[in-house]
This record gives C-alpha cells, structure tokens and sequence, in this order.
C-alpha cells in the first residue's frame, strides 16, 4: 500500500496541471469549528498544499482549485 499524497486528497488535480488554467487554489480551513477559505495563487497544487501546511498546520483541511471565472483581479494574494 502507497502513502496517501496532498496531490490524492485535491479533488480535481488533474485540472490543475493544465496551463490554461489559474493558479488559485481555496484553502480550506477549520477555525472555531467552522470552515473558512483563503484564497492564494502558487504554481500548483502540491504548492498549495506546502504554503497551506506551512501557514496553517493545524487548520487545513484541503485545497482545491479555484474557478478562474471567479478570481476577482481586484483582490490578488
């Protein structure tokens, strides 16, 4: 049996590796029992998944892609 990699766990990592598409991943995150997103942009989604366990040990949750319909320029991270 494999060990279980972040790339595994984002539900739609084959989406991520093409280059048409955004480099934003949501964060998905635990905090006082609720579930919060953070928005970043990094290369890929093991990248999301290094910066979201690095900023974030005890609170990540997952990492998906995120929609470039719905990355609004006027907020970039």
């Amino acid at each position: 049996m494999r060990d279980v990699q972040p790339a595994d766990l984002c539900l739609n990592e084959g989406a991520a590796r093409s280059s048409a598409m955004s480099p934003a991943y949501d964060l998905i995150l635990e905090r006082d029992g609720q579930l919060t997103t953070h928005t970043v942009e990094v290369a890929d989604a093991l990248e999301a998944w290094r910066l979201a366990r690095a900023r974030y040990p005890s609170r990540i949750r997952g990492v998906v892609w995120r929609d470039p319909q719905q990355v609004r320029p006027e907020h970039p991270r």
